[in-house]
């Protein structure tokens, strides 16, 4: 996932993303980019491209990087998806569209570019033969000024979501995997399309888990979370941030789908249980036992509350995430804040492990290893 900053107070940073499989994460500058390892915190190095960079995403753990310009000086043009070969130090391709840039998003074989009211899908073998992407879908969209977008990362399945221009509601669109490498893209390429009402007010926030058969939505007051099956569009879970308005930053699966976070502008990282676990359940409000005696039929009462929560002190805009095989959890804040904390399963606040800014850290560009 990636955040942009429109008005941030560092004139270093412009946007902040965390590859696939969150073992690295990279920042956009007003100079160029900088990849650093994401746990523990200590290998970095900086790429200086004498240009902003306004969005960025790396291709899982490889040399590639997808940029776009932004800044007071753009690296490109805004409507450019550059991508970066970092191992020769060298733009290897480039796909303009016809509208400004708000959000990309890559994967395995795909690669989704975001507009306010357009979003182009692009679709590739394999990193070795990139360059020859094809362009398989061009999506019409509501006002999507904040590039609203997400995609599952199963290699295997592409499936992605979309805001409609009715309120509240989702579109999850499947494309189907050709079935070698030589098939015609263009004619061996379909797509299916399920609608789900998921909230009453505009949308801010939404995740694809890794399979992508199940998709996590926020409204603006940023009080529930909304879990749907993608298949049939069936409401799942309803999880409870809060009963008071914050804005919802971060919406993140682990690799398995047991768990799902959020950070909000409260400065709280909240943990769910989304699966059956005999060990690790929601609390529910106190009430909901009773529920069925008094007769009460009140949604709230069914509301699951996070099992864990880890509190950091900042409450501007960050990104959360789980990582490694423990799913540590870690958080970037705006003004290049690193937090690691280690997840308690048996519920209550997680423990710091590593507390860091990563904005004044030594350059340790040498030491710097891609994981294979």
């Amino acid at each position: 996932m990636e955040r942009t900053f429109t008005n941030t107070n560092s004139s270093r940073m412009l946007c902040f993303s965390f590859n696939q499989n969150c073992s690295c994460f990279c920042i956009g500058t007003e100079r160029g980019f900088i990849i650093y390892k994401s746990s523990p915190l200590n290998d970095y190095y900086i790429r200086d491209l004498k240009g902003g960079i306004g969005h960025i995403a790396m291709f899982n753990n490889s040399n590639l990087i997808g940029l776009v310009g932004g800044g007071k000086r753009p690296f490109s043009s805004l409507n450019k998806l550059v991508i970066w070969n970092d191992a020769t130090s060298k733009v290897i391709m480039e796909i303009t569209v016809d509208f400004k840039i708000k959000n990309i998003k890559v994967k395995n074989s795909l690669i989704a570019i975001i507009g306010k009211k357009k979003i182009k899908i692009y679709y590739y073998n394999s990193l070795e033969d990139i360059m020859e992407y094809r362009d398989i879908d061009t999506i019409l969209t509501t006002d999507n000024k904040n590039g609203i977008f997400t995609m599952n990362l199963d290699p295997k399945k592409h499936i992605i979501a979309y805001l409609t221009k009715n309120i509240g509601e989702i579109v999850i669109k499947t494309y189907s995997q050709p079935k070698n490498k030589n098939d015609d893209i263009d004619n061996k390429i379909s797509s299916s399309t399920k609608n789900i009402s998921a909230h009453q007010t505009e949308i801010t926030l939404m995740s694809l888990n890794h399979q992508g058969d199940i998709i996590a939505s926020c409204s603006q007051k940023g009080s529930i979370i909304r879990l749907f099956n993608t298949s049939n569009g069936n409401l799942l879970k309803e999880l409870r941030r809060g009963t008071d308005f914050a804005e919802i930053y971060s919406l993140n699966f682990d690799p398995t789908s047991q768990y799902i976070l959020c950070s909000s502008s409260k400065g709280t990282i909240h943990v769910f249980n989304i699966r059956k676990n005999k060990n690790v359940k929601n609390p529910k409000s106190f009430l909901s036992s009773i529920a069925p005696l008094l007769n009460l039929q009140n949604t709230y009462l069914d509301n699951e509350w996070s099992f864990a929560q880890y509190h950091i002190d900042c409450k501007i805009n960050n990104i959360a995430n789980f990582c490694g095989e423990n799913n540590d959890i870690i958080v970037l804040t705006e003004d290049g804040m690193y937090y690691r904390a280690q997840l308690v399963f048996h519920g209550g606040e997680c423990k710091t492990l590593q507390e860091k800014s990563f904005l004044g850290m030594e350059n340790k560009d040498d030491d710097f290893y891609y994981d294979e």
